[in-house]
């Protein structure tokens, strides 16, 4: 879904937040998720990271929130 909306935008957007209709469910248990694409942080538990270019974003996108159906 991130790599066809950059399609047609420009990668200028920290979140992308979509409700979807293909019955892609959020976790388990859980309403909505989020999926950290970069994290440069340090000293909260979480390893820094740049998954950007599996989302076609080249440099801004901070994660993608799934809100479910």
């Amino acid at each position: 879904m991130a790599q066809q909306f950059y399609q047609t935008h420009e990668d200028a957007y920290d979140y992308l937040a979509i409700y979807n209709n293909m019955d892609i469910p959020s976790m388990p248990g859980a309403v909505a998720y989020e999926s950290t694409v970069r994290s440069s942080g340090t000293g909260y538990g979480y390893p820094v990271q740049d998954s950007g270019q599996e989302y076609g974003s080249a440099s801004r996108l901070q994660s993608l929130i799934n809100m479910g159906q």
